[in-house]
């Protein structure tokens, strides 16, 4: 007897897999948390009552200049338009000029896209607000030395120029620094590529040497984001958690990194799944990490981290912007190479004058994942050709791939299915 298993494929697609019934031991989809009935009372309700940090009106102040930094069309679910909307309204009750409040694209090193931007902001709050692009170009960033530990800060300068500064975000789990938002909005958000570089490189060296910090809230990775925003100034941040459906299950705002580990709890219970084990064969869409397979590295981590070692992950998306824009090149020299030979050489130096130096990091970990499992990536995105030089399989169809994934693990291969693996954490308990 089979089940017949339909995913996500981007965000108004879908896709089915036949999988035999007796070889499924999970099937894991966001934990079912309703939203909250009005989500932009509850924005309004965070802010009002923010968490380790002074209220807005006693931060903003006519005549200050105030930078707001929301997400980019890679996180379309994030509601920085209700954010935004709720700000403009507060502003105007504390008497600030228009032009004195700029919203950046924290694009980190992802490339503009004015068109995205268009759809998730809407023409009404391009016409309210001034809303630029984050530039890594050198002469728009500010050096403010490095950390404790020694990684560069390289900032914008319309952030460190601005009296208040306020980040958006929403909270789901996250391969890097455990979750994201909060201080992430930062770094990389609009920080120089030196500085994500080195945040990359110091998360893959945590994962091959550590281990995974995937759902832990305190990090190494996650404490270094947190000392850069403090040093730049993060005065407050206002983050979602929401559910499957992309309801608000709760809003956190206030210090960054009090009012972030306050969403945690509702965000492990939408996105945190029981396993009774790790499987032989994942079967995963990566949704919402549908743009690119540079964003689509969340999935794969997702769906590898729920596989055993030495198994197989299948990972499906549209992925319709291939392997990267901004970073193809990069990535398809180096993924074949062992991790640990990789991050030799960025210790080393070897690519600090590379037009590229935030890929090797990533190239890395994704060697990492073909470590830990067999790698079949189901896509009508990337080109066969650039999966076969990655060192990734691929087929057609799930079926083909699941096909494919018996032969290597075995006809009694045990099954887990993932329906969202970029955002779902798969826990043994």
């Amino acid at each position: 007897m089979s089940e017949y298993i339909t995913l996500p494929f981007g965000s108004n697609e879908t896709v089915t897999v036949e999988v035999p019934k007796k070889n499924i031991i999970f099937h894991l989809t966001p934990n079912e948390v309703p939203g909250v009935n009005d989500g932009i009372a509850e924005i309004k309700r965070a802010i009002y009552n923010p968490i380790g940090a002074p209220r807005l009106d006693n931060i903003v102040k006519k005549g200050k200049k105030i930078t707001i930094l929301a997400n980019d069309y890679t996180r379309m679910e994030c509601p920085d338009r209700e954010f935004l909307l709720v700000l403009h309204e507060e502003f105007k009750k504390l008497g600030v000029n228009g032009e004195d409040v700029t919203v950046i694209n924290a694009l980190g090193s992802h490339e503009p896209h004015k068109k995205k931007m268009l759809q998730k902001y809407g023409k009404d709050l391009f016409e309210t607000f001034n809303i630029v692009d984050h530039s890594v170009a050198e002469e728009d960033l500010v050096d403010l030395g490095k950390t404790p530990s020694g990684t560069p800060i390289s900032i914008n300068k319309i952030v460190m120029n601005s009296d208040v500064k306020i980040g958006l975000g929403n909270i789901i789990p996250h391969f890097i620094p455990g979750f994201g938002a909060g201080s992430k909005i930062i770094q990389p958000g609009v920080m120089g590529d030196d500085s994500t570089a080195a945040t990359h490189t110091l998360a893959v060296q945590h994962d091959v040497h550590h281990g995974s910090v995937y759902g832990e809230a305190e990090n190494p990775i996650r404490a270094e984001m947190d000392s850069m925003a403090k040093k730049v100034g993060l005065n407050f941040i206002i983050n979602s958690v929401l559910n499957h459906e992309t309801e608000i299950v709760g809003v956190f705002a206030g210090d960054a990194v009090k009012a972030h580990r306050a969403g945690i709890d509702a965000v492990k219970k939408v996105f945190f799944g029981k396993i009774p084990e790790k499987a032989d064969i994942v079967i995963a869409s990566a949704h919402p990490a549908d743009y690119d397979l540079w964003q689509g590295t969340k999935g794969m981590y997702g769906a590898t981290f729920a596989a055993k070692k030495g198994g197989t992950a299948i990972v499906t998306a549209p992925w319709r912007s291939g392997v990267s824009k901004v970073h193809r090149d990069t990535m398809l020299e180096l993924v074949c190479e062992d991790p640990v030979c990789i991050l030799a050489r960025v210790e080393d130096g070897e690519f600090d004058d590379s037009e590229d130096i935030i890929a090797p990091s990533l190239a890395a970990m994704w060697s990492t994942y073909k470590e830990r499992a067999q790698i079949i990536l189901v896509t009508d995105g990337v080109p066969e050709a650039d999966i076969e030089t990655l060192g990734f399989g691929h087929a057609k169809t799930l079926d083909e791939a699941l096909e494919l994934a018996f032969k290597q693990q075995g006809k009694d291969a045990k099954v887990g299915i993932i329906e969202s693996s970029a955002d779902i954490v798969a826990k043994v308990f």
